[in-house]
């Protein structure tokens, strides 16, 4: 695994300098400590006083001294802004649905920690300390995953979580090390104080405006985008695998990868990634040899099979001659698999060195047909026609011309690998500059807090004398809104679902005899008795459909809440879940994909494909994968490899340069 790689950075540092998402990775999947920077502990300090001050001096200021959306203009006195806040969050968890992963929940709880040692939400260290410590005793809060309209913010998600902060009753959550696989409402446990402390944590009560800044904001939306790039680009990486080894498999052209189509096309990552897949596969046998070993290995199985249909009504002459010509096919085979041909030479220079031996072999089956000319046993006819498929095999293994280009699946796959690479790397910017972000509302600026470092007390009298300056510290905005967030991640559930629609062309090609250049019908070794790759193709039809009607974008949906007054929101969270589950389905396909490709080279051995193509089945071999036959069960098959590419096992550039990985 590469040097640096999110799974072994042992802590992050909050507050200090941006987050990256590969820290955002560390923490939520890895399981990282947190620590808060002490640089930003001052200004949190600071910020915590203008709230303070504003009650104390029962200033108007939303959130703080009012209620809330459509109640925003219901003034609240100061001695019960403690129970605004925790009302605030009780009545607001109210989601629906299985709950998030931990994983995810692990990343909201870091966002949100991050959000808030940004010092202008207004809430005291230990907020932020008790979140990093959620995080790092490995509690794991009930939150469903229905219920946010990504406006204001994740409002339902982020108040299920505050319910675990606070040690109320109605919250749930599992200790670390709970051992349950995908657990359940029921499997979780009451956040009561007791049950808490058990655990090594102790609840904290909400004072003023900080109920408000625990559960406005985007964090749900933006770990789920986070998760979204990160493993995008884990599938991306594995796509490009996968399309590697589907050229390979297929005898493609390899015209759709001069570089000379992208220098008059010059879309970002054309270039780069059809160089990449050129460099693994240029020098691949397959590729570079003018016969077809698919169609010369299918005449062999034709032939064998005649000499297994052995009737006495056949005269022996027949059967020798059979013989005689399966051994010299054989033969024919061997020693043009092993025949070095320099790569200088035209592809009609290459056909030259063949073709004599074609041409015995046709004469050879020409002088059999001529024997069973007369013959009127239904036998001798059927022998005859089997001959005759024998012959345009044959004729199929050494094309008379260069072949000149392949369908569109696999000579515009670059284009289709590119756009997804360009809508991971747009998405990625956007979700970065969201995990340092401040998206709660409103949002507080301390005026001169620079002045008044570790003088919390000296600055509020500062800002009492200074009624202006306090008032004009609170500003209410949108910075919760998550259709910036929204826009992408709809953009992004399409290049990810293009994905899987040509890999899926892909899949299907191998298995269609009119096509897959010599390949079995359904990548089987006795197609009819066996169905072979038929029912996963199937499979990945299906999950392709489901992508098109998830791709729908959600961010064009909106319905009005609060009695009208959040009038517009995004529907971004939604968006966020179902690009997650569109990935999945991705996942699949391409696992699907390399190992539609992986059985398809085993047909044409033996030849074998490039050293880029052999470490991915050395791999794929290590996990227990082999040439599938006698139709077992493929959902395993497939799960294997599934399992492998989530695990980062299958990325390109592990195989193209074993030495460096993503």
């Amino acid at each position: 695994m590469k040097e640096g790689h999110p799974s072994l950075v042992p802590e992050v540092t909050i507050g200090g300098k941006p987050l990256k998402i590969d820290d955002f990775i560390a923490v939520a999947r890895y399981h990282a400590k947190v620590c808060l920077s002490p640089e930003v502990i001052p200004k949190i300090r600071l910020c915590r006083t203008v709230v303070d001050t504003l009650v104390d001096n029962r200033e108007v200021a939303y959130g703080i001294t009012t209620g809330f959306g459509a109640l925003r203009d219901i003034l609240i006195p100061p001695e019960e802004t403690a129970t605004l806040q925790m009302n605030l969050i009780r009545s607001h968890a109210a989601g629906t649905g299985k709950p998030f992963s931990y994983e995810v929940v692990r990343g909201a709880l870091l966002l949100r920690a991050n959000t808030l040692a940004m010092g202008n939400s207004g809430v005291r260290i230990e907020i932020i300390e008790a979140l990093l410590q959620l995080l790092n005793l490995g509690i794991y809060p009930y939150v469903p995953e229905k219920g946010s309209l990504g406006a204001s913010g994740d409002l339902a998600p982020l108040s299920h979580l505050a319910l675990v902060l606070m040690g109320d009753k109605e919250g749930r959550f599992l200790p670390k090390d709970h051992g349950i696989h995908s657990p359940s409402y029921k499997d979780f446990l009451p956040s009561t104080k007791e049950e808490l402390e058990k655990h090594g944590f102790q609840p904290l009560s909400l004072k003023a405006k900080e109920g408000l800044a625990l559960n406005n904001g985007t964090q749900f939306i933006t770990a789920l985008g986070a998760f979204l790039v990160w493993d995008g680009t884990i599938l991306l990486e594995s796509a490009k695998t996968a399309f590697a080894m589907s050229m390979e498999a297929n005898k493609s052209v390899l015209d759709c990868l001069n570089p000379n189509l992208y220098h008059l096309r010059p879309q970002k990552y054309h270039g780069i990634i059809s160089q990449e897949i050129y460099q693994a596969i240029h020098e691949s046998p397959i590729l570079s040899h003018p016969l077809n070993f698919a169609y010369l290995q299918k005449g062999q199985t034709t032939l064998e099979q005649i000499l297994s249909w052995k009737e006495e009504e056949v005269e022996e002459e027949v059967f020798s001659e059979i013989h005689l010509l399966l051994k010299k096919w054989k033969d024919f085979i061997e020693k043009a698999s092993q025949k070095e041909i320099p790569s200088t030479l035209d592809y009609d220079a290459r056909r030259n060195l063949f073709e004599e031996d074609i041409h015995n072999l046709q004469s050879i089956i020409s002088r059999i047909q001529i024997s069973l000319w007369g013959k009127n046993s239904l036998f001798h006819h059927k022998i005859g026609n089997a001959l005759n498929l024998v012959l345009q095999d044959l004729s199929q293994a050494l094309p008379l011309y260069r072949p000149v280009q392949d369908d569109y699946s696999f000579r515009c796959a670059i284009q289709v690998l590119a756009a997804l690479q360009t809508a991971l790397q747009h998405v990625r910017e956007i979700i970065e500059i969201e995990l340092n972000s401040v998206t709660d509302n409103p949002i507080l600026f301390p005026p001169k807090w620079q002045e008044f470092i570790h003088q919390e007390q000296e600055y509020s009298g500062f800002l009492k004398s200074h009624p202006d300056l306090l008032k004009s510290a609170v500003v209410s905005g949108g910075n919760f809104h998550g259709i910036p967030l929204g826009i992408p991640l709809d953009y992004l559930s399409i290049a990810l679902s293009e994905i899987a629609s040509i890999a899926e062309r892909r899949i299907a090609h191998f298995l269609d005899t009119s096509v897959n250049k010599g390949l079995p019908s359904f990548l089987s070794k006795n197609p009819g008795l066996e169905s072979g790759f038929m029912i996963p193709q199937y499979t990945a039809a299906a999950v392709v459909s489901e992508n098109k009607v998830l791709s729908h974008p959600a961010s064009v949906d909106s319905i009005p809440t609060s009695a009208n007054r959040e009038d517009y929101v995004s529907m971004a969270t939604f968006g966020a879940r179902k690009a997650l589950e569109i990935l999945h389905n991705c996942q699949y396909v391409i696992a699907l994909e390399i190992l539609s490709a992986a059985q398809a080279l085993e047909f044409r051995k033996p030849l074998l494909p490039s050293s880029f193509t052999q470490r991915v089945l050395r791999h794929m071999e290590s996990k227990g994968w082999h040439f599938i036959s006698g139709d077992p069960p493929l959902e395993r098959e497939v799960a294997r490899i599934l399992e492998s590419l989530k695990k980062e096992e299958l990325v390109f550039q592990k195989f193209l340069n074993p030495k460096k990985e993503l």
